[in-house]
């Protein structure tokens, strides 16, 4: 292992399946290996003394930047350290991620190594390739110093040039979500929603052996249901926007249409979401958080997350 070159693994815990195709995929690689402190054991050393030591003695430092590991105050540290010590930083960015970037790595600054969220982690192992393939070509990456990079003052000017600059794109992506291809791209991304709802579920019935039974009378509503639990999402109109209504119950709710659902209060709850559009990217926005953009995969993977914490936490028959 010595005779290869050490890429030090920025994470977070809940990552880990990430950080093991990493590492595996590193670990292939003739001239470098994967270094995971978390496996190099060195009883009462300080986990802060093993972890700047690691970066100092790395080659590169790898940061995998989700929605679950941007606000690991660790991962913010590490690239810190790494940074203030002129290494090599090649961070993996989720995309649903980089608008809430900040500090060192930010959507302004070349990100190549970007992947959308997969069940399978497929578009991950692909970044990690790319980025392990550059690493191997020995490409001519330079550590930017931002020690020397003035930020320019910004004049009351800019701000308000940069804020009409932000309306007249927000107006315009607005004027497009309510006209008539909005609403036909809005309604096929909500069909395909329930697509994906319905093809999870029946997965899930398969690798567990749950009586999971799915319902999906039409393109436009889809119910997924075990035991007391139900998942139930439909599609509907708030002027000439496209939202999706997704419910989850706790009770036996048979026989009820949407109108007579919703009057229902017992034991449920309900997340709304608008159809919205980032990067060129459609996606959804939940109506209580505008700021926070949902993929249509990763709305179905809070469904069966909900699901799957009832079933474990005791409080469902």
């Amino acid at each position: 292992m010595e005779s290869k070159l050490p890429v030090f693994v920025s994470y977070c815990q809940k990552d880990f399946d990430k950080v093991t195709i990493a590492e595996k995929e590193i670990n292939k690689s003739k001239y470098f290996y994967a270094l995971i402190i978390a496996r190099n054991r060195e009883p009462l050393k300080l986990l802060s003394v093993k972890v700047e030591e690691g970066i100092l003695k790395s080659h590169a430092t790898l940061p995998i930047l989700t929605t679950k590991s941007i606000r690991e105050q660790w991962i913010n540290q590490e690239i810190a350290f790494a940074h203030a010590h002129k290494k090599l930083l090649l961070p993996i960015v989720e995309h649903s991620v980089i608008n809430k970037l900040k500090g060192f790595i930010h959507k302004e600054r070349d990100l190549p190594y970007m992947f959308n969220k997969t069940v399978d982690n497929s578009e991950f192992l692909i970044a990690v390739q790319k980025m392990l393939k550059d690493l191997e070509e020995g490409l001519n990456i330079k550590v930017p110093d931002l020690t020397l990079e003035q930020p320019k003052r910004k004049t009351m000017f800019d701000s308000t040039v940069e804020r009409l600059r932000k309306h007249k794109e927000k107006t315009e992506k607005d004027q497009f979500l309510l006209s008539s291809k909005g609403q036909e791209i809005g309604t096929q991304e909500a069909v395909r929603l329930f697509k994906i709802i319905a093809t999870k579920a029946a997965e899930l019935k398969v690798q567990t052996n749950f009586n999971i039974e799915v319902e999906q009378d039409s393109a436009f509503e889809v119910s997924v249901r075990y035991q007391n639990l139900r998942i139930f999402a439909w599609v509907h109109h708030e002027g000439d926007l496209i939202k999706v209504s997704v419910q989850y119950e706790t009770e036996q709710l048979r026989n009820l249409g949407i109108d007579e659902i919703s009057k229902v209060t017992a034991n449920k709850s309900k997340r709304v979401y608008s159809i919205d559009r980032v990067n060129e990217k459609y996606g959804w926005t939940y109506d209580e958080r505008k700021n926070d953009f949902f993929t249509s995969e990763e709305i179905s993977d809070y469904a069966f997350d909900w699901m799957g914490t009832e079933l474990t936490s005791g409080r469902t028959a």
